[in-house]
C-alpha cells in the first residue's frame, strides 16, 4: 500500500444535494498517484464515516510531481449517492483481481 498524506483544501456544504464538496491535497512523495479507493479508505477514516458514503469525483497530478489535487464529495445518506453518475461510481469501486 502507499503511503500519502490527505489535506483538506476547501470545504463546501451542498445542502440542496445533501452532500459536502472538499477539494483536498494529495501528497505522495516517491510513490505513484494512490488510486480512488484508497483515497476514499483515507478519507472515510479521517472523517469518521462509511466508505459507501465517498465518492472520489476526479484526481489530478501534473506532470513529475507528487502533488495530487482531488474533487471529493461526501453524502449524508446513502440514497442521495444515486446522484452520482453511473460511471463515477464505478471508478470508485474496489479493482478486482487481475486487473
Amino acid at each position: 500500500m502507499t503511503e500519502f498524506e490527505v489535506k483538506i483544501a476547501s470545504e463546501y456544504d451542498n445542502k440542496l444535494l445533501e452532500r459536502k464538496e472538499y477539494i483536498v491535497e494529495i501528497r505522495h512523495p516517491g510513490q505513484s498517484t494512490p488510486s480512488r479507493y484508497a483515497v476514499r479508505e483515507r478519507f472515510a477514516s479521517m472523517l469518521g464515516v462509511p466508505i459507501d458514503l465517498v465518492i472520489v469525483r476526479s484526481l489530478s497530478t501534473r506532470y513529475g510531481t507528487n502533488l495530487t489535487i482531488g474533487r471529493i464529495h461526501v453524502y449524508k445518506n446513502p440514497d442521495a449517492v444515486k446522484i452520482e453518475p453511473e460511471h463515477i461510481i464505478k471508478r470508485n469501486a474496489p479493482k478486482k483481481e487481475g486487473e
